[in-house]
């Protein structure tokens, strides 16, 4: 799926075939407009008030919210105009595709992660500090810790970690982004089930780094005598318990605190997720993590690698590159293709190595799956 300027008539056809049409500006104003119009409906709880209230105006709705009166107005225009309002006689509700992914109540909901996206807002603005020198901030370690960043980290570091303690602290930026990550989770879990189509006969998943523990919890709701542990480090630990707690499975998804590349993984294991992992490792390290898994999984179980791979041919390139990017700046790590990963798995002794794109991943992920032999 792509995003872009798109004609709607001959004219504009004609335009943009000879070069008229100034993309440029349509492609950066546009769409930071929307993106930010969108994330101040979820953040200012404008979405979530009309899901109760109903058709509101928006003087009703600015002064039920302790809002700006004019600027609602603006706000409800701009979000009607595209699709994620509807009007009537100058009142406005949400549309079916709103209730559908921005309600924190639905099952498809991606508000947490719309939430996230002013955080990461916060970090891709210094993004020609990336590109000029490579720096790295490591911004997820940090969070993960705990801790201000020492003496010696770069000021834009410092710079975030102040921003995270003005948002609420670094705890609170981090289960942002952790309940961002399990609302990506929720899109994708359907998919991946019949993908892999897993034999009923499975007992044991380990969940490499698993976070949230969302996809934990999917497999477990649909493999009655599935149990799950989730290796993560200590402070995601304290919120993936929750939100595995809140979707009642704590007593079937357990998870273990520490460093996934060196403490013990248990097992025997019938599938083992390694889900969004690879990009932050070198390629000995990820070569190492798939022989530590082989070693605690059944003759025959599988292992699933989950990353952004931009050689598959649904791969969104903009994407996987600009998700490179990214990475390259918050960690300092790569993507790698669906045929490195591949490779890897058969030299480490995988067999029946098989490579599919996720649809439902908007055109950015794919999974490499294989088999101890």
């Amino acid at each position: 799926m792509r995003i872009g300027v798109i004609p709607e008539n001959p004219v504009e056809w004609a335009a943009s075939a000879l070069g008229y049409v100034p993309r440029p500006l349509l492609e950066t104003i546009h769409p930071m407009f929307l993106a930010r119009a969108i994330m101040a409906g979820v953040r200012l709880g404008v979405f979530e008030y009309l899901a109760v209230k109903g058709l509101r105006t928006p003087e009703e709705i600015a002064a039920d919210l302790q809002l700006h009166g004019v600027a609602v107005g603006f706000l409800t225009r701009a979000l009607e105009a595209r699709g994620y309002l509807r009007e009537s006689d100058g009142r406005f509700g949400n549309t079916p595709l709103t209730e559908r992914f921005l309600l924190r109540g639905s099952r498809h909901s991606v508000a947490d992660l719309v939430d996230f996206n002013y955080d990461q807002w916060q970090i891709w603005s210094g993004i020609e500090n990336t590109i000029r020198t490579g720096e790295q901030l490591d911004v997820y370690a940090m969070l993960a810790a705990g801790t201000p960043p020492g003496p010696d980290a770069p000021t834009a570091l410092h710079r975030f970690h102040e921003y995270a303690r003005e948002a609420g602290g670094p705890d609170v930026v981090l289960e942002r982004s952790t309940r961002g990550l399990r609302d990506l989770a929720r899109l994708q879990e359907d998919e991946l089930y019949l993908r892999l189509w897993l034999p009923s006969s499975i007992r044991s998943l380990l969940d490499v780094a698993g976070g949230h523990g969302g996809y934990s919890v999917a497999f477990c709701r649909r493999y009655p005598e599935l149990t799950a542990t989730v290796i993560e480090l200590s402070e995601t630990v304290k919120i993936g318990r929750k939100i595995v707690e809140e979707e009642g499975l704590s007593d079937r998804v357990r998870f273990v605190e520490g460093d996934a590349t060196t403490i013990p993984l248990g097992g025997p294991h019938d599938v083992a997720f390694f889900f969004n992992l690879a990009h932050h490792l070198p390629e000995d390290e990820n070569r190492a993590m798939f022989r530590r898994i082989a070693e605690v999984l059944r003759p025959g179980a599988a292992i699933v690698v989950m990353e952004m791979f931009g050689d598959l041919a649904s791969a969104d390139q903009f994407m996987v590159a600009a998700f490179g990017l990214y990475f390259q700046r918050t960690s300092g790590a790569r993507t790698y293709t669906s045929r490195t990963i591949a490779g890897w798995l058969e030299a480490t002794g995988y067999q029946r190595v098989w490579t599919s794109p996720l649809r439902s991943s908007g055109g950015i992920s794919g999974i490499v799956v294989g088999r101890r032999g």
